[in-house]
């Protein structure tokens, strides 16, 4: 039996997902450069991409309906009971900076800064929603990198 020819999504999903892995390899390594680079590369969207010991790691975004409720719910809670005028609840799309480079966890309460940062060196919590797929590098690789950051609470 032979294989079914692409379809035309397949096919653009196939380059799509080549010329984001083609510019990752050529993202910087160093927090700052990295953070300027996914914030102004358009061809990462629907790509989460981290840095760690200089190393990017990429990952499609498709989270399950129970994984953005959990995390919606979260976020609800959390933005009724913080003080605005101090802080912010934000969701994956804002950076912390770890001892080993950049992390976007999935909600993360952290105070106000500038508003055109791209990462907080300060958060006061940090929340990944567990999911079979990435729970190793949740329960230990970024457990780690977070409990180093000296103002979590």
């Amino acid at each position: 039996m032979t294989a079914a020819p692409f379809s035309g999504y397949d096919r653009a999903m196939n380059v799509m997902v080549s010329r984001a892995l083609r510019l990752a390899e050529g993202a910087p390594r160093d927090p700052d450069g990295f953070l300027a680079w996914a914030a102004n590369t358009p061809a990462l969207e629907g790509y989460k991409v981290e840095l760690a010991d200089g190393e990017v790691s990429m990952m499609m975004v498709n989270t399950t309906q129970s994984h953005a409720a959990i995390c919606t719910n979260i976020l609800i809670q959390l933005h009724a009971a913080i003080d605005h005028a101090h802080h912010i609840v934000t969701v994956a799309d804002f950076g912390v900076r770890t001892p080993r480079g950049i992390r976007y966890p999935d909600v993360l309460v952290t105070p106000r800064g500038a508003p055109n940062d791209l990462a907080t060196t300060t958060p006061l919590l940090i929340v990944e929603v567990l999911s079979p797929s990435s729970i190793a590098i949740d329960m230990v690789e970024k457990q780690q990198e977070y409990l180093q950051i000296p103002t979590l609470q």
